[in-house]
């Protein structure tokens, strides 16, 4: 939906921990316009999704082109499951 936006060149979302809500809508985004501001960005949702759903932060930056390949997606996600406590590990008493 933000990738709609007539400044925003790529996006993308994520859920933040947030102390009133649970989890908040973080957005980052590359500009195609580098006028577009955060609140602009934030104005836009508001229009087109309900509440909870418009991001309440919003970075913007530059982004890596290359896509993932298969050998460091595997690696990230070894090293992710080697961060994980053990007591949240699948089948752990």
């Amino acid at each position: 939906m933000i990738a709609g936006h007539p400044g925003v060149l790529e996006c993308a979302v994520i859920g933040v921990p947030d102390a009133r809500s649970g989890e908040a809508v973080k957005a980052f985004i590359v500009k195609k316009d580098s006028n577009v501001t955060a609140e602009d960005i934030i104005k836009y949702c508001g229009t087109q999704l309900t509440n909870y759903k418009v991001p309440s932060r919003s970075s913007s930056g530059p982004a890596c082109r290359k896509p993932m390949s298969e050998k460091s997606c595997a690696a990230n996600c070894a090293m992710k499951r080697r961060r994980r406590p053990e007591n949240n590990q699948p089948g752990a008493g």
